[in-house]
């Protein structure tokens, strides 16, 4: 032992392992709930998102999801403590619209096939004269655009991600473990509504204020606090009013003013969205990265913007003090949902001007790259590039996923029981057979701990990629053992060093046999790749070599 702790190989094996326990992160005492799912007329939805921790209400503690069903009926102020946060929300009956599920007991994200869910395999429909470069560059605006509708409808978790066959025809997946069909027909069916804002605000003198707009004056009266009065009529939080051809929003009413939007594009306002390379691209622009893209607007669109932004005043951008912008931003939505907040250049300032150009900037190339997809997508109002056609559908009831989970688990221990009875009845040698038995359960969890870190989803085709990797190890350290214990006249790390050669040149097969179907292969066959691939490389780099050197130690003593 004490010659051991003198190799790297032992301490390079210790730390993989101890750092893959710590990713899976492994705790069954874990209690509480996660919120899922929030309805948009939910009182909650306000102040509670899909993801984040539901803790306690009213002091009582939320352990499962059967905790909140009792509050269902409540009516009256609820306080709420959700992602360490407290919040008092006004329930008015007609249930809480929250779905929760339980807090995962490790960090191991587990497919549809163990727990349940569904998987759509879509076909985007392109047109027939796309090149490659053309078909990939739609299929990745068609991932943006779903996902982009997945966080601004508060949608479970869907992760999408595009696949390709043998032909190298890029298709789209769509699965969620914790929805439903018509979670995922929501993001396929759903056509938002594009609008944009610019805030003005109305200060009061005598209980009245006068807001300009492109030359022309409004006065507006202050009703209440939470009211205004308007030509005769009255109007509250999140109601509009039209006047001079333009729409106005009331968006809050306090004693010293009122706080206004105006409506200066809507959908249909956007005629043109620029996505290629020459319109829209990212630079470096020093310590960040700006994105740059151009888009057409209608000319009543034009005039609209041109008269609401014509008396705005000019401020200096405090994050980029050389660049002039206007006091108010325009403010980005989709079905009412705030999407982004941009400044406005001083040189737009009243100005007709029908081609835009929208820049933003991000710390990172990828930030950056991502934060343009997304209001590339808004300003389409959230339209698909080109239509979908569902190809295939998988659904697996959470009951039968347990099933499942119980069937593999049962397998695996069995299929463990056998390895380590035939190993030792090759060996009868417990020092050799109980080292490899458990360098075989270590690189379990070593595989387990990278899935967990990276966020790769374990099924029953990963299940399979880990199984191929363990017999593989277990193959691999039968031929070092076999060759360390050889009678030949050659010395213990001669003989180890000619098992390595075959262990190397058996891992090099199984990877070169991978790698096509890691890259082309849809569902199954790209899940057992990649895991086969991850179970191989760690067997070689890590485990491999620390046993080579126990076996070389064991049979020299």
């Amino acid at each position: 032992m004490r010659h051991l702790l003198r190799e790297w190989r032992f301490w390079l094996f210790a730390f993989a392992l101890l750092l893959s326990i710590a990713s899976i992160g492994y705790a069954p005492w874990k209690t509480g709930v996660v919120v899922a799912h929030v309805d948009a007329d939910s009182p909650l939805a306000p102040y509670v998102t899909p993801g984040e921790g539901l803790q306690a209400i009213n002091e009582q503690p939320i352990y499962a999801p059967a905790d909140l069903e009792k509050w269902e009926n409540y009516t009256g102020v609820m306080r709420v403590v959700h992602g360490g946060r407290i919040s008092l929300v006004n329930v008015e009956g007609g249930g809480l619209g929250v779905e929760v599920a339980p807090v995962g007991t490790s960090n191991l994200a587990l497919g549809m096939d163990l727990i349940g869910g569904t998987r759509v395999l879509l076909e985007p429909q392109y047109p027939e004269d796309a090149t490659a470069e053309d078909r990939d560059a739609i299929a990745e605006q068609t991932i943006t655009t779903l996902e982009t509708r997945t966080n601004i409808y508060g949608l479970r978790e869907i992760p999408i991600r595009p696949v390709k066959d043998i032909g190298g025809l890029t298709y789209i997946q769509v699965e969620t473990t914790e929805g439903t069909l018509s979670d995922i027909e929501t993001v396929l069916n759903r056509q938002g509504k594009f609008e944009a804002f610019v805030p003005r605000e109305v200060e009061w003198f005598d209980d009245s204020g006068v807001l300009g707009i492109g030359g022309e004056n409004y006065t507006i009266a202050f009703k209440d606090n939470a009211s205004i009065a308007f030509e005769g009529k009255t109007y509250g939080a999140n109601q509009t009013f039209e006047a001079g051809g333009l729409t106005f929003e009331v968006r809050n009413v306090t004693n010293e003013s009122a706080q206004l939007a105006v409506r200066v594009f809507t959908g249909d306002d956007i005629k043109y969205v620029h996505t290629d390379a020459s319109n829209a691209y990212v630079v470096k622009r020093g310590n960040f990265y700006e994105f740059s893209f151009g888009i057409i607007v209608s000319d009543s669109g034009a005039q609209r913007f041109a008269g609401v932004t014509a008396d705005l005043a000019e401020i200096t951008d405090l994050q980029r003090p050389d660049d002039c912008v206007l006091e108010k931003p325009i403010e980005l939505y989709l079905d009412r949902e705030l999407v982004s907040s941009l400044r406005i250049t001083c040189g737009l300032r009243g100005d007709v001007v029908n081609s835009v150009s929208i820049t933003g900037g991000r710390e990172t190339e990828e930030a950056a790259l991502q934060e343009m997809k997304q209001l590339q997508t808004v300003l389409k109002s959230g339209a698909l590039p080109v239509p979908l056609k569902p190809v295939r559908t998988d659904t697996v009831s959470p009951t039968l996923g347990k099933q499942f989970l119980a069937s593999v688990s049962t397998a695996g221990v069995l299929a463990f029981i056998g390895v380590v009875a035939i190993v030792y009845l090759r060996y009868r040698r417990i020092d050799i057979a109980l080292p490899m038995l458990l360098i075989a359960l270590s690189e379990i969890i070593m595989i387990l701990g990278l899935a967990a870190a990276i966020k790769w989803t374990i099924d029953l085709a990963a299940i399979a990629g880990i199984i191929a990797s363990i017999g593989t190890g277990v193959n691999d350290q039968i031929v070092i053992a076999d060759e360390a214990l050889r009678k030949e006249h050659f010395t213990a790390k001669e003989r180890v060093k000619r098992a390595f050669f075959i262990v190397f040149g058996a891992a090099a097969t199984i990877i070169a046999a991978m790698i096509p179907l890691g890259f082309i292969g849809i569902g199954v066959m790209r899940g057992f790749a990649v895991t086969t691939i991850f179970g191989v490389l760690i067997g070689i780099l890590i485990t491999r070599p620390f046993y080579g050197k126990l076996v070389e130690r064991m049979v020299k003593e």
